[in-house]
C-alpha cells in the first residue's frame, strides 16, 4: 500500500487535493480511499451530540477531545486506526487529508521503515493570503501549528483558482 499524506492549515485545500489524487489513482486503475485521521475523533464527538459543524463550538470540541482520546489510546491512535482500516479495505493508495501532528507523521515513517507500507509521501498545501474562519485560539492549537516547520517533500501553492488542480496533477506522482 502507498500512503500519501496532505498537511495544511484549516480550509487551505487538503480534502480538495485528496479528491484530485483519488481521481488520478482511479484513472490508473488503482483503488484509493481518503481516510481522514480525524474521522474517529468526529465519531466520538457525534456521540457527545456534536452536530458535525466545524463552527467555533464544533472546532473547539474537536481540538479539546483529540488530546483526551490520544491520552487513552496512545499518541498515534488516529494514524493507527486509519492504517488498520486501509488494510481491512485492501486499498492500493491511502490518502490522508488531515496530517497535522508529528506523532502521525512518525507513525507512517515507521510503517515505511518496517516495510508495512511500500511507499509514503507527505506534502503541504499553502494558500497564501487566505484567512480561515478559525478564531485566534484555534489557529494556535497544536493541530494547526505542529508541522509548521516540518521539511515536506513538496509544498503546493493553492492560489484559489482552477489552476490548483493542474498543480496537483503535475507535482504529485501516483
Amino acid at each position: 500500500m502507498k500512503v500519501i499524506g496532505i498537511s495544511a492549515k484549516a480550509e487551505h485545500g487538503k480534502t480538495f487535493t485528496c479528491n484530485v489524487l483519488k481521481e488520478m489513482c482511479e484513472e490508473q486503475g488503482l483503488s484509493a480511499a481518503i481516510i481522514p485521521l480525524a474521522g474517529t475523533l468526529k465519531e466520538y464527538a457525534r456521540k457527545l451530540d456534536w452536530d458535525g459543524q466545524k463552527d467555533d463550538r464544533g472546532r473547539s470540541l474537536l481540538q479539546e477531545l483529540g488530546p483526551v482520546l490520544k491520552h487513552y489510546h496512545g499518541g498515534e491512535c488516529f494514524a493507527r486506526w486509519a492504517y488498520e482500516r486501509a488494510i481491512r479495505e485492501n486499498i492500493d493508495v491511502l490518502l490522508i487529508d488531515d496530517m497535522r501532528l508529528t506523532e502521525e507523521v512518525g507513525f507512517y515513517d515507521r510503517m515505511l521503515a518496517e516495510g508495512k507500507v511500500e511507499d509514503y509521501h507527505l506534502y503541504r498545501v499553502v494558500r497564501p493570503n487566505y484567512e480561515n474562519r478559525l478564531n485566534e485560539k484555534q489557529r494556535q492549537d497544536i493541530s494547526e501549528t505542529a508541522l509548521d516547520n516540518y521539511n515536506f517533500e513538496k509544498v503546493l501553492i493553492n492560489d484559489g483558482t482552477d489552476n490548483f488542480k493542474q498543480i496537483i496533477k503535475q507535482e504529485i506522482p501516483i
